[in-house]
């Protein structure tokens, strides 16, 4: 038996993998800034602790992790979402006293970088989009946005990102925050998305999937599994290239002629979802690799399908084809050897939109403020 410790616990990624480390006989404790993280109610957690935010004061940060691992006698640090990168930073520090699964920081920072990745991925049988860095010292006209997508260099579920970029967009875009913009090739095919566990660049469990339904163009609320030789292949070899350890996940478009890297997600992705019958804590102890099954269930986030998936499908004409995916997925906060969580999503909600109301900000963005990573100076 070991005793992990997940950051994050506000995550449905974090609920999943405290479930399936507990299932197999191992001690889970979590951590957050928020007080009503949806795994909090959890029967698999040992214990919760609260923790400041680590974008607010990186030394905060590092005492309270240091202060948990310390009292809990903890084997295993698992950082779960953007608060990766943080931890990443005081990697040094935190693994005097346990083990932490994630990669230094200066990989981390190449990874989530939307212009690095590329570079990373060279040689490992992935085709690259033609991409560039815009320069706002000339002016920007329509003929240089044809055909094309602007991003900003770091950005998470979608957000900041133009599929039909204009001047006057691109402008604002630059204008709301600093931060380098890049300029992509528009890729056209079939969007897919993965989750990998790796072990000093051995996988040891990985899915590949589809985000049927999403929040608008953004995150994925419904998770579609799927077998595709090329991407797996592609996971393999980055890994092995990078000897990664940790998990992560990549955006990828195939073509008929080729897959593309679109981005990188050097933390879990909702693959996760999809591992369920798998014994996580030996993929990433690197114990046994865990082999999924080809046909299995989709997986959904049924509170979102039904708020934001609904409406959605109703302004798209697609009721029947919501209605249709709904029946066949899995809803991921059901378990039946855990407590009920059809109250707990409300109260862990209530409290992203009292933040959200306070600071005047999105509920999306009150989900992810206190830990997101732009590429500034952490301190």
């Amino acid at each position: 038996m070991k005793r992990f410790l997940i950051t994050c616990a506000r995550a449905p990624v974090s609920l999943e993998l405290a479930r399936n480390l507990a299932k197999h006989g191992h001690q889970v404790f979590m951590t957050d800034s928020l007080r009503y993280p949806l795994a909090k109610n959890s029967r698999s957690l040992t214990q919760f602790i609260l923790s400041p935010s680590p974008r607010n004061n990186i030394n905060n940060y590092q005492t309270a992790l240091l202060d948990i691992i310390q009292t809990h006698e903890i084997d295993y640090l698992l950082p779960m979402c953007e608060e990766s990168f943080y931890i990443s930073k005081i990697k040094d520090k935190l693994t005097q006293h346990c083990d932490v699964l994630c990669p230094g920081f200066d990989l981390m920072q190449q990874l989530h970088s939307k212009y690095d990745i590329l570079s990373l991925c060279q040689e490992t049988g992935i085709a690259l989009p033609k991409t560039e860095l815009l320069d706002f010292s000339s002016t920007i006209t329509p003929e240089i946005l044809s055909n094309a997508i602007v991003k900003r260099e770091f950005c998470r579920f979608g957000t900041d990102v133009l599929l039909s970029p204009t001047p006057k967009s691109v402008q604002h875009l630059s204008d709301t925050a600093p931060g380098r913009i890049l300029k992509q090739e528009k890729i056209q095919g079939n969007e897919y998305c993965t989750y990998a566990i790796a072990l000093k660049g051995k996988v040891f469990a990985q899915a590949i999937y589809q985000p049927t339904h999403r929040l608008k163009v953004a995150a994925g609320i419904y998770f579609k599994p799927i077998v595709n030789k090329k991407i797996s292949d592609f996971i393999h070899a980055f890994c092995q290239k990078h000897e990664y350890t940790g998990h992560l996940g990549f955006d990828i478009i195939e073509t008929p002629d080729d897959i593309y890297i679109i981005e990188c997600n050097p933390r879990a992705t909702s693959g996760l979802h999809l591992l369920e019958e798998a014994n996580l804590a030996d993929a990433f102890l690197g114990v046994n690799a865990q082999h999924r099954p080809h046909f299995q269930q989709p997986k959904m986030i049924s509170l979102m399908m039904v708020l934001a998936g609904l409406p959605f499908a109703i302004h798209q004409r697609k009721v029947k084809a919501w209605y249709r995916d709904y029946r066949q997925a899995i809803d991921v906060m059901a378990c039946k050897n855990d407590k009920g969580f059809s109250w707990f999503q409300f109260i862990s909600l209530a409290e992203l939109v009292q933040i959200a109301f306070k600071e005047k900000i999105s509920v999306r963005e009150a989900a992810t403020q206190d830990f997101e990573w732009d590429g500034e100076a952490i301190k």
